[in-house]
């Protein structure tokens, strides 16, 4: 773990490490977390581990139980109601991204695509994942909308808990590739409507992936 200093508060730091031991899936789904002994092992005093707690809590990576402290476990209807957000959410912002992103700016989008066939094939998953993250978050971006981008920044953390665990743990295949791909046609051709179809399509998919291998994995 990184020094503290007045840019990187000693609390934010265990709240970065904690934040990413989730989404890699090294602390599971329904883990109790002690604050004492994550403490302990970081050398640390227990009150900035406690303001971690509570960031993650907001966050909606913990969940406080009568005082324990767990790992977020979605349930299938946690990730199907998200998932639905985001399909909505996300087509607006592929169909207005189609009206303001510049051609220059496009390339950007369609590098990310090819940056992640590359590292598909040289199973390079996290940068798989921050690829696909790359991907979505500048769609948002470039929708120029900005209650659109606060309601997704609102289901951020949710979002990337989901898209890690797809990847990671439920090992989701390369078949989004050409769905990207897909947008990224729609909206060099200025093609609004076909856009949103495609982004809907492609998020669709992803909820319909995941609610599978959710089953197989928890059979609720």
């Amino acid at each position: 773990m990184k020094a503290a200093n007045k840019e990187n508060p000693l609390y934010e730091l265990i709240y970065n490490s904690l934040r990413t031991s989730i989404f890699s899936g090294e602390l599971r789904p329904g883990e109790r977390l002690i604050d004492s002994r994550i403490a302990e092992e970081m050398g640390v005093s227990r009150s900035p581990v406690r303001e971690a707690f509570r960031k993650l809590e907001h966050d909606e990576l913990l969940k406080n139980k009568d005082g324990l402290i767990f790992v977020y476990e979605p349930s299938l209807q946690d990730v199907i109601d998200l998932y639905q957000v985001r399909v909505g959410l996300e087509a607006v912002a592929a169909y207005l991204a189609t009206q303001y992103m510049p051609d220059a700016e496009l390339e950007k989008l369609q590098n990310s695509i090819y940056e992640a066939e590359h590292a598909i094939k040289n199973n390079k998953i996290n940068e798989v994942v921050d690829l696909n993250t790359f991907f979505h978050e500048f769609v948002v971006m470039w929708s120029k909308n900005s209650q659109l981008q606060k309601m997704m920044s609102n289901i951020r953390s949710r979002v990337l808990l989901y898209r890690n665990t797809l990847f990671k743990q439920y090992n989701r295949g390369d078949d989004f590739v050409p769905e990207h791909q897909a947008v990224v046609d729609a909206i060099r051709e200025r093609n609004p409507k076909m856009a949103a179809k495609k982004m809907s399509e492609h998020t669709m998919n992803d909820m319909n992936i995941f609610k599978k291998l959710y089953v197989a994995e928890f059979r609720y």
